[in-house]
């Protein structure tokens, strides 16, 4: 047989002793090839490849790996079927953290712009909820406004802006999207509705109007904020029309 190929009956074979060996040591010694050239054939064959992923004989790098681990064959049930369903678990688990390393990345991608977006204007006077003049060295983040929101509630920065509905939490999730719109004017409205869990800029149109606030402006009587507990009462101004949702 030449360097890097197989007969059609040599390729069978391999294929077969594939699925019934646990290591790449043993299906040399099967195959009568030496380990560094059977690697080379296998990465040269995507079918040879993709079964050996499978199997569990090739890493996800491309290298060989002399054995995995020894796995429990019930009586009267197929080896080779057993072995499968496990190189399928295995496929399925690395599936599984690669989507939690992902999630976990967007979320400290999310907080990190939370925390990091500064007011570059100047500090504007505002006016407390107590009647005192206020000036804000820089803008309160997404996650400030949220949680001042559900101060003293049993609810959780997470809860607002995960996937829950329930009929008690949506109120105050809708008052926190609200208050962002008013406040944050520096954020578009595609943005506030990433920062609330990934949701569309229409929910956030939707939550502000809901709440009464149907423009982003800065008058000088001012509008009521929709939670007290954000110790703001004027809002500045930027009409909410379709304009306001491109990011």
């Amino acid at each position: 047989m030449s360097e890097l190929s197989l007969t059609p009956g040599s390729r069978r074979k391999l294929l077969r002793h594939i699925e019934e060996v646990s290591g790449v040591n043993e299906l040399a010694k099967l195959m009568q090839i030496r380990v560094a050239l059977l690697r080379k054939i296998i990465l040269a064959d995507g079918e040879l490849k993709e079964a050996c992923l499978e199997s569990g004989i090739l890493s996800p790098a491309g290298f060989v790996l002399p054995g995995v681990e020894q796995q429990w064959v019930p009586i009267g049930m197929n080896p080779s079927f057993v072995k499968k369903v496990w190189a399928k678990r295995r496929k399925e688990e690395q599936l599984r953290k690669l989507i939690e390393k992902e999630t976990k990345a967007e979320k400290v991608t999310a907080a990190f712009k939370a925390i990091t977006v500064r007011n570059d204007e100047p500090p504007k006077p505002l006016i407390s909820t107590s009647g005192e003049t206020i000036v804000l060295n820089s803008k309160p983040t997404v996650r400030d406004i949220i949680e001042r929101v559900i101060a003293g509630t049993e609810f959780t920065y997470e809860d607002i802006i995960g996937k829950r509905r329930t009929k008690d939490l949506v109120p105050f999730r809708h008052r926190a999207m609200a208050d962002c719109v008013a406040i944050r004017t520096d954020l578009s409205l595609p943005t506030i509705g990433r920062l609330f869990g990934g949701r569309d800029h229409t929910t956030v149109l939707h939550a502000a109007r809901k709440m009464g606030v149907t423009d982003r402006t800065a008058a000088a009587e001012g509008r009521q904020s929709v939670s007290s507990k954000i110790g703001i009462n004027s809002y500045p101004v930027q009409s909410l029309d379709n304009s306001a949702r491109a990011a």
